[in-house]
């Protein structure tokens, strides 16, 4: 039988997401977590003059709850592409075969699909599918703040409102590969792949396979500020980030009542149940709204 993978790229943020992903992926059905941890030189614990800000020991001392193994490695500057290729080379080194399946998730991402995840790669197997793909959903404070991730609270209960930030404001891409076989490569934002093919939805609908984007927490304006500050990150990124902190400096919380964004609840987040919480009835025609978003590549000011 296949081994169902999911991984994760940490750089040194996130860390207080790390227990909710870990928790999350693991009563999503993961047989294994691949959690790869990136440190700059300096932070080396032979030779770094700044080893004691590492995490590399906090993540060991999270890891030992779950079914995870660990990989460290050491870069100059952050760059994009490191979690593309690395994650090639952990993969290997954690032995995930090419009948394998591996769900390439950021630490603010937590997916969701229709139906029981063995179920679906029984499916997906069946058919012959590589992969598939799904769309992020924002998940916000309901007053629209950047609150602190507290450990001890459902995540989807801390930031109980979905809704459409990264597509329609901000002009990103929302689409995720949430699901592909050990075989696939895909790349550095996981958006795409290079040697899958991943438009076939195998069960239900497309807006049923949902990547919940817990990205809109306290540590989110650091974060960006230091990739800005760096050489690691391409022009559509940037440009990604300056729009965001312009709204942010306008609005000071992220405004849940503009229209475009359809706020609404969603709440806590049970991945042990296997189906998805959203039905088409409660719901406009997302599907196409999520499209055009991705088409159109005209983020609203």
């Amino acid at each position: 039988m296949s081994t169902i993978f999911a991984i994760t790229t940490i750089y040194g943020h996130g860390l207080d997401l790390l227990p909710h992903w870990c928790q999350h992926y693991t009563a999503l059905g993961a047989d294994c977590l691949l959690l790869v941890v990136g440190f700059r030189h300096d932070q080396d614990f032979l030779r770094g003059t700044d080893h004691a800000s590492n995490v590399f020991p906090h993540v060991i001392d999270i890891a030992k709850q779950f079914p995870a193994k660990v990989f460290p490695f050491a870069f100059d500057e952050y760059h994009t592409m490191y979690t593309q290729h690395v994650r090639e080379h952990v993969k290997r080194a954690a032995g995930v075969g090419p009948d394998d399946w591996v769900m390439h998730a950021d630490l603010d991402e937590f997916y969701e699909f229709p139906i029981r995840l063995r179920e679906l790669v029984a499916v997906m197997e069946e058919a012959n599918d590589w992969a598939l793909h799904g769309h992020i959903l924002d998940r916000v404070a309901e007053d629209g703040s950047l609150p602190p991730v507290l450990p001890d609270k459902n995540i989807g209960e801390q930031f109980p409102l979905g809704c459409h930030l990264t597509g329609r404001i901000f002009g990103a891409n929302t689409r995720k590969i949430m699901l592909c076989r050990g075989r696939v490569r895909v790349n550095a934002s996981h958006d795409n792949t290079f040697n899958g093919r991943w438009a076939r939805i195998p069960v239900g609908t497309i807006d049923q396979y949902i990547a919940h984007h817990f990205r809109w927490t306290d540590a989110l304006i650091p974060k960006l500020k230091s990739r800005l500050a760096g050489q690691g990150i391409g022009e559509i990124y940037r440009n990604e980030i300056r729009r965001f902190l312009a709204y942010w400096e306008k609005h000071g919380r992220i405004d849940i009542s503009d229209p475009r964004i359809e706020a609404h609840f969603v709440g806590r987040l049970t991945p042990e149940r296997g189906n998805a919480i959203h039905k088409l009835d409660d719901r406009p025609d997302t599907c196409q709204l999520l499209e055009r978003d991705i088409t159109s590549g005209t983020p609203h000011p």
